[in-house]
C-alpha cells in the first residue's frame, strides 16, 4: 500500500507528494472515505489514541465514515455510510461544491472548481446509493464544522477513477481550510523513497528486454502478492543471477539462486521515522540466534564488497548519522527510544488547473468485488504468521481459513448460508471460497482480504495504486460444504442479552421474576436469591473496566495475552472442532438490520458467586480473598464440569499437551507463567504473575499495592486505553470509578454471578445510555 493517488494528488495539486498526518484532536467533523484509519490506512494506534480522548472530551464531535464494503472503522464511526463502489468521485463532487458555495476562492481555485463536474444532490444519491438526507447532513456538517477533517483513502482510491477520488478529496481539505489545521504537513509521513506498482511494471519491462544482470529482491513476496505474480515470477527468472533476502520464507525466495536470512527486528539496530521529525530507535532485545544479518548490515556489506563504503556495522552506521544529524541530542536518542525535533511545513500553493476527470464515464457494474486490506496481516506479508491465525478476524470471527464475506441480503438471494462455496470469477481468474455472511454489508458487493491469493485486479495507470474494486464479476454456488474456522455464530443479537447493557428479550423464569418485581414497584436484589456467603476483601478486590465506545475491536488484547500467558495455539484442526484456546475474545453482535457493531472484549469474569467453583470435585477452582477465580492446575482432573457451568464459556480444556510450542514461539515462552498440561483447565488469570510480582515489590517498600504498579497484558497493549485494571476497593482509582459510571454494567449480571469485568454502556447507542 504505497498511497500512490494521495501522493500523486497533492503533487499535482499543490507540488507536495506527501501523506499528511491527520489530526483528530483538533477536528469536530471527520468524514473518512474508504480509508481504515483503525485497522491499516496512516497511523491507526495515534488514530485509535485520539478517537479515545474526543470520547473523554464533552465537546461536539461527529464522524461519518463512508465505505464501499465493511469494517471495523466504519462500525466505530459515529455514523457508517455505504456507497456503492466506485462511486466514491460522485460524493466527493458534490460535497466540494456544496462546501464551496458562498466562499471566496482565488483565480485557481475558482478553475479547479469548475474543471470537477458539478454533481447535483439527486445524481449523487441516485449513483451512489446514498440517502439525500444523509449527503445533505454530510454537507452540513463540514460547511458548519469550525475544524473540518476529511480523507479519502484505502479501497476508495483503488479503482480505475481512484487518481479522481484522491485529487477531489484534496480539493475538499483545500476549500475547506484544512491545511494546516486538521491536515498536517509539516509531520507528514515520508514516502519520497518509496514506489509505486508503476514502477514495478517498468521493473518487469527491463527483466524481460534482459536488461537487468543480477536482481536483488529485498524482503518482498512480489511472487504471492502482485495480482500478475506468476507473470513477474517468470519475468525474474530472466536476470542472470537472482538473489532473495527476506526473513520468512516465501514464494519469492523459493527461486532464488541465493537467499540471505534476515535477523528479526528484535535482533536488529536501525530506526524509523513514521513522521517528519520523529525518530525512533529499533535496538535489539537478543543477540542474533543464528548466522544472520539486519537489513542494515546487509546493503553494508554489499556496498563494501563493490567498495563503495569503508567496512562498518550498520550499528555503528547509524549512530555516527544520529550524531552528525541530532548532535547533542543522539547521545539521549537510545536512551529515551525516540527524540522529536522541530517540523516545518512545506510551501503549499495551488498549482494551475490541468486534469481532466472522468470518474462519471464508467459506471460501475454489479456484482463487485472488494479485496479488503486485513487488521492481521495488513496486504498478506504476515499472513503465515500461526499466531495471527489464531487470532480471529474481529469482523467475520474466522480464524485459521480464507473465506469471502457476502452481505445477509446477497446470500439470502444466492441461497447461500455460511461455509457454503461460491465460485468467483474475474476474467480468467477464479477462486474458490466458504462463505461468511457479513452484516451491513450491501447489496452484491463481496468481499474478500488482500493476502488470501494473488488478487484479480492490477493496478491504475493513471497513479500506481492497486487496485482494490473490481466490477462485473462472474459468482455462482458450487454446492459444495467447506469446513471453515468460524469462531461465533451469534453475529446477530439472539435475545440472551449477551451485549453488556441491552436488554434481554427472554430469561425464562428470571426474566419473569424481573419483570414482575419492576411492574411490581419491588426491587429484586441478588442476595435474596443467592446461596453464597457475602464475599470478604480485605484489602484488594481485582476487577477490570472496559469502554465499549474507546474499544475499536482491533484484537491487539488477544495477541497479548497470548505472548503474555503462553496460551498454546491448537491450530486448524482444532479450532474446526472448537477447541481454540484463547483467554480473551472480541465477540461481535451486530443488529439485526446490520446497521451497528458492538465488540465485546470477553474474558473470565472473575464472578464473586462463580459457578464454575461449586461443581468442580477436587478443589482445582476456588475464590480467593482478592476476588481471583483462580485455577490451580495441578488439582485439575479435567472433568470440565467448571466450563459447563460458566455462562461466559471462558475456560478452555487442554485435550492434548502443548508444553512445547511450535518453532520460534516456543524461544517466546514467558517463565513466570506456567505450561499447561493435557487433560487441564485453564482460563484468563487477570494476569496474576504481574500482581505476585507488584506485590513483592509493594512488600520490599513495606506498603500496600497502589495504581499504576502494574497492570494487565490486555490493557497493556490496548491502543485506545479501552480497558483499565486496578483495586476496585480503591476509591481514586481508575477502575473504581468506572465501575461506578453511570454507563457500567456486567455481562449477564441478571444470572446473579456478580462479575469483576464492568462494562460501560456506548453513549447513544441502542444498548447505551
Amino acid at each position: 500500500f504505497s498511497h500512490a493517488a494521495i501522493r500523486e494528488a497533492n503533487r499535482s495539486l499543490f507540488g507536495v507528494a506527501a501523506l499528511p498526518s491527520l489530526r483528530l484532536d483538533r477536528a469536530d467533523v471527520v468524514v473518512t472515505v474508504g480509508a481504515d484509519v483503525l485497522e491499516t490506512f496512516g497511523h491507526p494506534v495515534a488514530f485509535a489514541r485520539a478517537l479515545s480522548k474526543k470520547h473523554d472530551s464533552h465537546d461536539h464531535f461527529a464522524w461519518f465514515h463512508v465505505e464501499p464494503h465493511a469494517s471495523m472503522t466504519g462500525f466505530k464511526a459515529s455514523e457508517r455510510v455505504s456507497v456503492k463502489p466506485g462511486t466514491e468521485g460522485y460524493f466527493l463532487a458534490y460535497l466540494l461544491h456544496a462546501i464551496a458555495q458562498g466562499r471566496s476562492l482565488d483565480g485557481r481555485a475558482s478553475a479547479h472548481l469548475a474543471a470537477v463536474p458539478a454533481v447535483t444532490i439527486d445524481r449523487a444519491a441516485e449513483t451512489t446509493g446514498i440517502a439525500r438526507e444523509t449527503l445533505s447532513k454530510v454537507a452540513e456538517a463540514l460547511r458548519n464544522a469550525h475544524a473540518p477533517l476529511l480523507v479519502a483513502g484505502g479501497v476508495s482510491i483503488g479503482h480505475e477513477s481512484g487518481l479522481d477520488v484522491a485529487r477531489i478529496a484534496a480539493l475538499v481539505q483545500y476549500v475547506a481550510g484544512m491545511h494546516g489545521n486538521t491536515l498536517d504537513f509539516a509531520r507528514a509521513t515520508d514516502y519520497s523513497r518509496v514506489g509505486s506498482l508503476s514502477d514495478v511494471d517498468r521493473l518487469q519491462a527491463r527483466l524481460d528486454a534482459g536488461q537487468v544482470g543480477t536482481a536483488i529482491v529485498f524482503n518482498v513476496d512480489v511472487v504471492s502478492r502482485l495480482s500478475n505474480g506468476d507473470a513477474f515470477g517468470q519475468s525474474l527468472g530472466k536476470a542472470s543471477f537472482l538473489v532473495g533476502v527476506g526473513d520468512i520464507m516465501n514464494a519469492t525466495l523459493a527461486q532464488c539462486d541465493v537467499v540471505l536470512p534476515l535477523s528479526h527486528a528484535y535482533e536488529s539496530w536501525g530506526d524509523v521515522e513514521p513522521v517528519a521529525g520523529v525518530v525512533n530507535v529499533i535496538q535489539p532485545a537478543i543477540k542474533p540466534l543464528f548466522d544472520t544479518l539486519s537489513d542494515g548490515d546487509v546493503l553494508l556489506r554489499i556496498l563494501t564488497e563493490m567498495g563503495a563504503v569503508p567496512e562498518t556495522t550498520y550499528q555503528q552506521y547509524v549512530m555516527d548519522r544520529w550524531a552528525r544529524e541530532h548532535g547533542a541530542a543522539a547521545a539521549d536518542l537510545v536512551k529515551t527510544g525516540y527524540i522529536q525535533t522541530s517540523a516545518s511545513a512545506p510551501s503549499l500553493s495551488l498549482r494551475d488547473a490541468d486534469h481532466r476527470y472522468t470518474f462519471d464515464a464508467v459506471p460501475a457494474k454489479q456484482p463487485t468485488l472488494v479485496i479488503a486490506p486485513s487488521v492481521r496481516w495488513y496486504d498478506g506479508r504476515s499472513a503465515e504468521l500461526e499466531l495471527l491465525k489464531e487470532i480471529p478476524d474481529p469482523l467475520s470471527t474466522v480464524s485459521w481459513d480464507p473465506w469471502v464475506s457476502v452481505g445477509v441480503e446477497t446470500a439470502a438471494a444466492l441461497g447461500v448460508d455460511d461455509r457454503d462455496e461460491l465460485d468467483i470469477r474475474v476474467g480468467e481468474w477464479s477462486t474458490q471460497l466458504p462463505v461468511r455472511r457479513q452484516p451491513g454489508l450491501q447489496r452484491d458487493v463481496f468481499m474478500i482480504q488482500r493476502g488470501v491469493a494473488n488478487p484479480p485486479a492490477g493496478w491504475s495507470r493513471a497513479s500506481g495504486e492497486a487496485l482494490a474494486v473490481v466490477s462485473d464479476i462472474g459468482v455462482r454456488k458450487t454446492g459444495r460444504k467447506v469446513p471453515t474456522t468460524i469462531l461465533s455464530s451469534s453475529l446477530f443479537e439472539d435475545g440472551r442479552g449477551a451485549v453488556p447493557g441491552s436488554k434481554p428479550a427472554h430469561f425464562g423464569a428470571l426474566a419473569k421474576m424481573h419483570e414482575e418485581h419492576a411492574h411490581g414497584g419491588h426491587e429484586l436484589k441478588h442476595e435474596d436469591v443467592s446461596f453464597y456467603p457475602v464475599p470478604d476483601y480485605p484489602t484488594y478486590r481485582w476487577a477490570m473496566a472496559i469502554d465499549m465506545d474507546k474499544c475499536v475491536g482491533c484484537s491487539a488484547c488477544v495477541a497479548a495475552c497470548y505472548i503474555e500467558n503462553n496460551v498454546a495455539m491448537s491450530g486448524r484442526e482444532q479450532h474446526l472442532r472448537g477447541r481454540e484456546l484463547s483467554w480473551i475474545r472480541i465477540e461481535p453482535y451486530y443488529a439485526e438490520d446490520g446497521s451497528s457493531l458492538d465488540t465485546v472484549p470477553t474474558m473470565c469474569q472473575h464472578c464473586d458467586y462463580a459457578p464454575c467453583e461449586p461443581v468442580c470435585p477436587v478443589y482445582a477452582t476456588y475464590h480467593n480473598n482478592e476476588g481471583l477465580n483462580v485455577q490451580v492446575y495441578n488439582r485439575c482432573v479435567g472433568t470440565r464440569y467448571c466450563s459447563n457451568n460458566c455462562p461466559y464459556k471462558q475456560r478452555r480444556f487442554n485435550w492434548f499437551s502443548w508444553e512445547h510450542r511450535p518453532y520460534p514461539m516456543d524461544l517466546m515462552t514467558n517463565p513466570d507463567v506456567s505450561m499447561r498440561g493435557k487433560g487441564m483447565m485453564e482460563k484468563c488469570t487477570f494476569c496474576v504473575q504481574r500482581i505476585r510480582k507488584a506485590r513483592d515489590i509493594a512488600k520490599d517498600e513495606k506498603r500496600d499495592i497502589k495504581e499504576g504498579d502494574f497492570t494487565t497484558a490486555c490493557a497493556a497493549a490496548c491502543p485506545g486505553g479501552a480497558i483499565v485494571f486496578g483495586n476496585l476497593l480503591d476509591e481514586k482509582s481508575q477502575v473504581h470509578q468506572w465501575a461506578h459510571h453511570e454507563r457500567s454494567t456486567r455481562l449477564l449480571e441478571e444470572l446473579g454471578t456478580g462479575p469483576a469485568v464492568f462494562y460501560l454502556k456506548k453513549k447513544g447507542s441502542a444498548h447505551g445510555a
